[in-house]
């Protein structure tokens, strides 16, 4: 968090972020696609699901259950940012 960020939140001051008009089609097409996805691994045997594993940009290896409950906390985690738009 940028020194400036801290001290206009010390002060009551946080900025409003304004919804930017070509971020909603994009995240429209990029949650369709991870839905579109998440079926298509959901109908894989149960053992095949298990053996994939994805490694993140943080390097630690990940099954996909987690990955998406990992997805799932950090929206949550940022839903106040979320609800203004």
């Amino acid at each position: 968090m940028s020194c400036l960020f801290r001290r206009r939140l010390k002060r009551g001051q946080a900025p409003q972020a304004e919804p930017d008009p070509f971020l909603r089609p994009l995240l429209a097409v990029a949650l369709k696609r991870t839905e579109a996805i998440l079926h298509d691994i959901l109908k894989l045997p149960q053992a095949e699901q298990e053996a994939i594993t994805i490694r993140p940009r943080w390097g630690l290896p990940m099954q996909v259950d987690l990955l998406v409950e990992h997805a799932i906390v950090h929206l949550l985690r940022h839903r106040r940012q979320i609800e203004r738009w």
